[in-house]
């Protein structure tokens, strides 16, 4: 079974505010060092910081060394750093140490490992953390398969925010998995999802105005928001399956609408990027 749908959204939650002032001020220069690509200035800030116990601090260089931005890259490094702040409540470093667990990086492959940090990123409210722990449910990966537990992480992360799980609530209630069917609802979170620029939920909105479940059948919606989907997609790893599923029914759509039809559908999910570009 494939985890591909595990998010590896890098929000980041700060949890600083227990820390002094000058600290907090300190770990903010160091990421703002790492984003703008000073590598070097951000080691040496963070690394000291680390050693003080700047959980934000931690998380960054945790990200530093998975990523080998200024060091060399080490899993086993990164998942030190990861863990130290984990041990000290950061959601986020949580739900990285539960994705690490479940992939099998920097660490011994461990479903059960990665539920137990999934769960305790759960606890401080991290979204991400909840999305994953649904994926473990619905898939049955180091806990019973149990698509209401599933539904119930997804939403809970749903209401949060996170297009993976706007997405996969959304394909819940169309098929009436651990929820009650309800294409309405289906369409509401594909919906969510879709203007955040996620792949998968853009072809599923597309299938929805393609067969007019949940709203009313539209060819040209149908081919616009399948268009996007294979425009976000591409050169996407991750999203390859889809990629493939939405240039397949992209075609077939294509086939049976006229050269006009196809150009208004183009225009219109040109209007639709531009938009959510502006978001």
């Amino acid at each position: 079974m494939s985890l591909r749908t595990l998010c590896f959204m890098t929000v980041l939650i700060s949890l600083g505010m227990s820390l002094p002032a000058h600290l907090r001020a300190q770990s903010s220069v160091a990421t703002e060092a790492y984003d703008q690509g000073q590598y070097g200035t951000a080691y040496q800030l963070a690394r000291s910081l680390a050693e003080e116990g700047d959980v934000e601090a931690q998380v960054l260089l945790g990200r530093m060394f998975a990523r080998g931005r200024g060091v060399p890259r080490d899993q086993t490094e990164a998942v030190k750093w990861f863990t130290k702040a984990a041990e000290q409540g950061h959601g986020l470093a949580q739900s990285i140490l539960g994705l690490r667990y479940a992939y099998g990086r920097g660490v011994p492959q461990d479903d059960a490992r990665a539920i137990e940090w999934f769960r305790q990123g759960t606890k401080r409210g991290n979204a991400i953390a909840q999305h994953n722990l649904g994926v473990m449910y619905e898939n049955g990966k180091g806990i019973g398969k149990d698509d209401r537990q599933a539904a119930y992480w997804y939403r809970l992360a749903a209401e949060q925010g996170v297009p993976h799980a706007q997405s996969n609530l959304g394909r819940m209630y169309s098929e009436g998995r651990g929820v009650a069917r309800d294409k309405l609802e289906a369409v509401k979170w594909f919906q969510k999802a879709a203007r955040r620029g996620l792949p998968q939920a853009m072809h599923n909105l597309g299938v929805a105005y393609l067969k007019g479940e949940g709203l009313d059948q539209d060819d040209l919606k149908a081919y616009a928001w399948i268009h996007l989907a294979t425009q976000f997609s591409n050169r996407n790893w991750r999203a390859r399956e889809v990629h493939e599923q939405s240039m397949e029914l992209k075609a077939r759509l294509g086939e049976r609408m006229s050269a006009n039809e196809l150009k208004k559908a183009e225009r219109l999910s040109k209007k639709w990027r531009k938009k959510m570009a502006s978001r």
